[in-house]
């Protein structure tokens, strides 16, 4: 007669030795890519609320995830300058980039304790149209003494 004795169980109270299973996240029952347990954890540390429901970091998640798309249609327009003079300001990429189309947001990147730039910026243009013609013809271009590089701005 067999039997009679102890199952032997795996690891985390599994029966057998078999694969794990991959577990389950809110993020996938949610369906959504932002970490939902990662948005969860820093809600509670930050002490943003005495309490916060469980259902708060989905919604925030969702909520995020939103803006991201919706930010993502703009970025074919949008161009990044790098190796900018730390004298240029955006006034100066204004009248420089404005030549190539009509221009929606210019901003040069600065440190936030001393004000100084950081020696890059950003264009963003009203079409794919002009922001290509900018970047092909500002590419490798002198501005306020300064070789600039200029590329397609890209979710990072």
């Amino acid at each position: 007669m067999e039997g009679g004795g102890k199952v032997k169980k795996g690891a985390a109270g599994r029966k057998g030795g078999g694969p794990r299973a991959k577990s389950v996240t809110r993020s996938i029952k949610a369906g959504l890519q932002f970490p939902v347990g990662r948005i969860g954890r820093y809600l509670k540390k930050g002490r943003y609320a005495k309490r916060v429901g469980s259902g708060a970091a989905v919604y925030l998640a969702a909520v995020l995830e939103y803006l991201a798309a919706e930010m993502g249609d703009i970025a074919p327009f949008l161009q990044q300058i790098v190796r900018l003079s730390y004298d240029t300001n955006e006034s100066v990429l204004k009248d420089a980039f404005g030549k190539h189309g009509e221009i929606i947001q210019v901003k040069v990147i600065c440190d936030h304790v001393t004000g100084k730039s950081k020696g890059y910026g950003f264009v963003q243009f009203n079409s794919e149209t002009a922001a290509t013609t900018a970047l092909m013809q500002m590419d490798g271009q002198v501005l306020d003494g300064r070789s600039i590089r200029i590329e397609h701005a890209h979710k990072g």
